[in-house]
């Protein structure tokens, strides 16, 4: 096949005019696969710990746990979102570029942002207490593993290729899981998270392979710069998610107590699962409304019909899944708090009525970041707003009601996010179909 690299996977690579509404279905099972290797090795790897691990240990594992997410996200600068957005649609990249080009400039910015991590994880140890420096650090070469592994995602779902990722990510949490040994054996924080650092290493293995290919492609220099505009609003953006809700385990952490940091990661470890169970819808259509946006005469249409029908499903699903978190909140805390279940409860009771909200934002970001330069700096824009609300409500409340500032919190900030962000995505499909 012309203009693609050799790959060590049998999966067959697919141009963008294979991309057709078919492969829908296809695209969104897989995905579902992928977020339920992701969230739910996560998950098990979490309620290990929390299981085995005293109390203080497992509040210094939460913490850090949490910061690894935090870097990764910082470390990614929406270069893995770059790379649905724009191979599929090249046109939003701007000089025209080949499609090999594009994918070494994605590998050498995904990498840079793995060494990023690498070094964010040192210095953002500096913020917590001395208790937990060295687990913040230990854990830091997972976190650049993960900007790895959602970087390669990133490259082969915008070829259509939606099984090849479910096997990288899955080999990658599952080499974390054999930490929870090593937390038995030692109940110490900052061995176990070295642990989960060497085992995602050796798991990554196939992923770091998969990257190395694509950067060996072509030379991809001329396309780093084009690459990285069409990144860095989603990269800001993905800052104020951070700063939206998983910043507010950092800020916890390091102003009112761990075990405060502890309980808010608990419950927002939760509220992910839900995020993950039906966000895999709107994730997966990514490079289907890239496609149908790059071609609306042929595709407005049906580009349209699914986002209306995405919609539906994120607001009654995330309103389902909400609902039984409330009623389920005293157990399901009793299995993921290794103390403080009470509190990680009357988090859950905070958290949860915001999932519908989140996962309709989730599906408005995906379309929008696909849309336009101009769209991608909205986008910015509303997380910006909805960030500031977050730190603002946190920092008053920490004082105060610390055990649950960050749920309340975060749950405003989401209710904000929304509400700047949909008039624009209303406004994009009207320009669809008009246009």
């Amino acid at each position: 096949m012309p203009d693609t690299a050799s790959t060590w996977s049998s999966e067959p690579r697919s141009p963008l005019a294979e991309l057709t509404d078919a492969r829908v279905g296809e695209a969104i099972g897989w995905r579902y696969a992928y977020l339920a290797a992701q969230a739910g090795l996560s998950l098990a790897l979490y309620i290990g710990l929390a299981m085995v691990l005293p109390a203080s240990a497992f509040a210094i594992c939460a913490v850090a746990l949490g910061s690894l997410v935090a870097v990764q996200v910082v470390a990614d600068f929406g270069f893995s979102q770059a790379a649905v957005a724009a191979l599929p649609n090249p046109a939003t990249v701007g000089p025209a570029l080949p499609r090999l080009v594009l994918e070494a400039g994605i590998a050498r910015l995904v990498l840079a942002g793995a060494v990023v991590a690498l070094a964010g994880s040192c210095a953002l140890a500096l913020a917590f207490p001395p208790s937990a420096r060295m687990a913040v650090v230990a854990i830091g070469p997972a976190s650049a593993l993960a900007v790895v592994v959602a970087g390669v995602d990133g490259i082969l779902r915008a070829h259509g290729r939606f099984r090849r990722p479910v096997l990288l990510v899955g080999a990658s949490r599952l080499g974390g899981l054999p930490a929870i040994g090593v937390a038995v054996a030692t109940g110490d924080a900052e061995a176990t998270c070295a642990a989960i650092s060497a085992g995602i290493l050796l798991g990554s293995t196939p992923a770091l392979l998969e990257l190395r290919r694509h950067w060996r492609a072509a030379d991809g220099r001329a396309a780093v710069r084009p690459l990285l505009r069409v990144a860095a609003p989603l990269g800001a953006s993905n800052l104020c998610i951070l700063a939206s809700a998983r910043v507010n385990t950092i800020v916890l952490g390091s102003t009112a107590s761990i075990a405060s940091a502890a309980v808010f990661e608990s419950a927002w470890r939760v509220f992910q699962v839900g995020q993950y169970a039906l966000g895999a819808a709107a994730t997966a259509v990514a490079p289907f409304v890239a496609a149908g946006i790059s071609d609306p005469e042929a595709r407005g249409t049906l580009l349209r019909r699914r986002l209306r029908r995405t919609a539906l499903v994120m607001a009654v699903g995330g309103s389902a899944v909400g609902a039984a978190i409330v009623l389920m909140r005293h157990p399901i805390a009793d299995v993921v708090a290794a103390g403080e279940p009470d509190a990680v409860a009357r988090s859950l009771v905070l958290l949860a009525p915001a999932l519908p909200i989140s996962l309709l934002l989730l599906l408005a970001t995906v379309t929008l970041s696909a849309s336009s330069r101009r769209d991608r700096t909205w986008v910015l824009r509303a997380y910006a707003a909805g960030a500031s609300v977050n730190v603002l409500a946190l920092l008053g409340l920490a004082g105060s009601s610390p055990d649950v500032a960050g749920a309340a919190a975060s749950a405003l900030g989401l209710c904000v996010t929304l509400a700047v962000l949909a008039p624009r995505c209303k406004g994009m499909l009207a320009e669809v179909r008009t246009g």
